[in-house]
């Protein structure tokens, strides 16, 4: 080996390691940090918005249905699903499954409306 490699290897050898100055490492999930969360996954953040979502738009859904006069002695649940507004129960005719599914449709965020409303005549 040539005194210079030799030199060279010396110097790369005898250096501390030192670690570029880079953004700061997350700890990764099995870390022993104290307080430390691993962060959720997109998909785990996208479910959590979508649930928030959900709820809101059922939330927003009932409000004008009971804002409705039209629904007056109607006995309709609401749940949601990714946007998607099922309409459950029972109403008093036609015409309030109209406007059950008009009021559910007014909603920003609201999809689609699916209805499984029956007519119980009073």
């Amino acid at each position: 080996m040539s005194r210079f490699l030799a030199a060279a290897l010396s110097l790369v050898l005898a250096a501390p390691c030192v670690r570029a100055a880079s953004a700061p490492v997350a700890p990764r999930s099995g870390d022993d940090v104290p307080g430390a969360t691993a962060p959720a996954s997109p998909v785990a953040q996208s479910l959590a918005r979508s649930a928030i979502d959900d709820d809101a738009i059922t939330q927003r859904v009932e409000a004008a249905m009971r804002a409705d006069q039209r629904l007056a002695g109607a006995d309709v649940s609401v749940n949601t699903d990714h946007g998607v507004v099922s309409l459950t129960g029972n109403v008093r005719s036609g015409e309030q499954i109209a406007a059950a599914i008009e009021s559910a449709q007014s909603p920003d965020g609201v999809m689609r409306v699916d209805n499984h409303l029956s007519v119980t005549p009073p």
